[in-house]
């Protein structure tokens, strides 16, 4: 595919978070005509916000090496702190490897950000354009050289292919999103095992911290008890877990629920996976041993 040909490919992403912004930018800058669907309306606040320093390159490719240079914004994360096997908890600074910090980013603005971007480079984005069936691929109404589904999870049109996802794991993980008028200043994830599950923090700009929990989806109401309005068992749950690292930054700092962002399930581990998507909302645990073996 060269740019200046007569006949320019046409490419519809379907999603766009970041895994349908990179592809749509790799191909607007191949030459191809992209069009980028997203249900949403715009962005918005959820899961997945750490970004690990071997992102780096990926974003020197796609031309956006500037894109988290806003401390304000999008937090540097200078490591993992955890609680796995051991009775002391281990680290790992990512100053160790030789990529530098990676990021704790804020997705609504990451992904405004990264619409931007893909707007300039040519790309037609549309928002609060869901795809469905009668736009299938192969009518004579949309025909498009290449579908990608970037839908992740969901698989929306892989699915309508006739794609088949398979289940190889039952982890689900509840998220909550605080905020706090005195929030710490570590730039650490911290990520704790108990014995119903692992906990998972990351601190966000503006006070904010990201809260997880997650664990075998037929022991997520054992662990948790009943749902309660907000998300706030997920609170009550952790002051008595008996957790040395997570438990006491939200207590000492005065975590509470952000009152402007929703708290929900979030099924964010597990096997239900089809063509491409953002691996971002998949924290997982350390290796086994990294902390004197799990």
């Amino acid at each position: 595919m060269r740019r200046g040909t007569a006949a320019r490919p046409r490419v519809l992403v379907l999603g766009g978070g970041p895994a349908g912004a990179a592809a749509a930018l790799v191909l607007a800058d191949a030459g191809a005509e992209v069009r980028v669907c997203e249900r949403a309306a715009a962005p918005r606040w959820k899961p997945g916000e750490c970004l690990p320093p071997t992102v780096r390159p990926v974003l020197a490719r796609l031309g956006l090496a500037d894109l988290l240079d806003d401390d304000a914004v999008h937090r540097q994360h200078l490591g993992n702190r955890f609680v796995w096997g051991a009775p002391e908890p281990g680290e790992r600074p990512t100053l160790a490897g030789v990529h530098g910090a990676g990021w704790h980013v804020d997705r609504r603005h990451f992904e405004e950000a990264l619409a931007s971007r893909a707007e300039r480079a040519g790309v037609d984005w549309r928002w609060d354009a869901p795809w469905s069936a009668d736009e299938d691929a192969n009518s004579d109404r949309a025909p498009w050289n290449l579908v990608i589904d970037a839908t992740g999870r969901r698989a929306v049109y892989a699915r309508h292919r006739g794609a088949r996802r398979v289940m190889d794991d039952r982890l689900v993980g509840t998220v909550a999103l605080l905020r706090s008028m005195t929030p710490s200043p570590d730039r650490f994830t911290l990520v704790e095992s108990t014995p119903r599950g692992w906990w998972y923090a990351a601190g966000l700009s503006r006070g904010r911290l990201a809260l997880a929990f997650f664990t075998d989806g037929d022991l997520m109401t054992d662990a948790l008890g009943d749902p309660q309005p907000g998300g706030s068992q997920l609170l009550v749950a952790l002051a008595t877990a008996k957790s040395r690292l997570i438990g006491p930054r939200v207590a000492e700092h005065g975590y509470v629920l952000d009152p402007e962002q929703p708290s929900h399930a979030y099924p964010a581990v597990g096997g239900r996976r089809g063509a491409i998507a953002t691996s971002g909302a998949e924290p997982d645990p350390p290796p086994r041993g990294a902390a004197g073996g799990a």
